[in-house]
């Protein structure tokens, strides 16, 4: 989890969530800024991997994610984010 964290990289983490059973994402972002995910692996038994929230979230960019192993939604943004605040371009679903 990633709270109000700004100025970053998130690049080349595999990962799913800690309880098989969970519906939360492998990776939430919260009122996050100035961010890019790229090259990140959704692991085989993946529910959900990127969740991102908040109304404060800005200038987000997330590209070349692996994510064929996530069994539901890749990526789920909350209503509160604005409007052109993730710029999304999807690989491998």
């Amino acid at each position: 989890m990633f709270n109000k964290v700004s100025n970053f990289q998130l690049r080349q983490i595999s990962a799913r969530q800690a309880q098989k059973v969970s519906i939360e994402p492998a990776l939430v972002l919260t009122d996050c800024t100035n961010g890019i995910i790229s090259e990140c692996m959704a692991q085989p038994g993946t529910s959900r991997f990127l969740g991102i929230n908040g109304a404060g979230t800005r200038n987000l960019m997330i590209h070349t994610n692996y994510t064929r192993n996530a069994d539901d939604t890749a990526l789920i943004l909350n209503k509160f984010i604005p409007k052109g605040a993730v710029i999304y371009k999807p690989f491998g679903k």
